[in-house]
């Protein structure tokens, strides 16, 4: 299957060079211990432009990944006992590497489920799982989430539903269709058919919107991670006027004003 393209209205950020890539890596939640490894190889090559900090953050990063690699380490080595940092300065590094939910592996799951049901599913794909599908977020996640219930050609298939969740690590689930702005159904994309799947993606913009209620940390973090890729006008226009419910209760309200502060720095205005 062809990759998905991303909307055209989400601008994702340029490449930086080797230095920039690897510090850019700390201002995720978490980070995907193959993606650090390749930065740290990639900046060790940029040996004659390597601050104190940034060799610290090296020498600590590959002590985080337990990388046997002789040659990688004994070049780290060489930096650090010329520069002398031996201290901690990155301590969260290691419980953060987390290995992201990779597209492949739910391209897989996806015709795997397909290829074994009896009867034909249309389903849209939400969530966390959408937007790595897409392209456009990098993290883990077990959920594939639906938007309403899961149809019944899926669900009814315990046996299969929880060897595939053992093999692939991940599951099935489901969302109730008021959670999407309203007319969030006229904004999916086609992502073709997986077996006997046919399969939508929900707007990411949509799907922003949500998570912009959420009091869960994660959410918040897919927010703050994607934000300055989706139109803000959209994006406040979904969160207002597409979430009626959401945005008159106080205690929601509330979290997406906050939440929105802390993602852009201003106030979520009506208007």
């Amino acid at each position: 299957m062809a990759s998905l393209p991303a909307r055209a209205d989400f601008r994702p950020p340029d490449r930086d060079d080797p230095v920039d890539a690897l510090w850019s890596l700390l201002a995720t939640p978490t980070i995907d211990p193959g993606a650090l490894a390749t930065a740290i190889e990639r900046a060790l090559d940029q040996r004659g432009k390597l601050d104190w900090r940034t060799i610290q953050l090296i020498k600590e990063g590959w002590e985080a990944l337990g990388q046997p690699g002789f040659k990688i380490t004994a070049r780290i080595r060489l930096l650090t006992g010329r520069d002398g940092h031996d201290e901690v300065r990155f301590p969260s590094l290691k419980e953060r590497l987390v290995p992201p939910l990779n597209p492949t592996i739910l391209r897989q799951f996806l015709r795997e489920l397909g290829s074994r049901i009896g009867a034909p599913a249309d389903v849209s794909m939400g969530g966390a799982a959408s937007l790595v599908l897409r392209g456009l977020l990098q993290r883990a996640t077990e959920d594939v989430d639906l938007v309403d219930e899961v149809p019944v050609a899926i669900r009814s298939e315990h046996t299969l539903l929880q060897e595939l969740a053992t093999r692939h690590g991940l599951r099935v689930t489901h969302f109730q269709g008021h959670y999407p702005p309203e007319g969030w159904a006229a904004r999916t994309t086609d992502a073709g058919t997986f077996g006997k799947i046919r399969l939508r993606l929900v707007d990411p913009a949509d799907i922003i919107a949500g998570k912009v209620y959420s009091p869960r940390a994660k959410d918040l973090d897919d927010f703050r991670m994607l934000c300055e890729g989706l139109d803000r006008g959209v994006l406040r226009d979904r969160v207002i006027r597409g979430l009626p419910s959401r945005w008159s209760d106080p205690e929601a309200r509330a979290r997406a004003i906050q939440n929105w502060y802390i993602a852009y720095g201003e106030a979520l205005a009506d208007g």
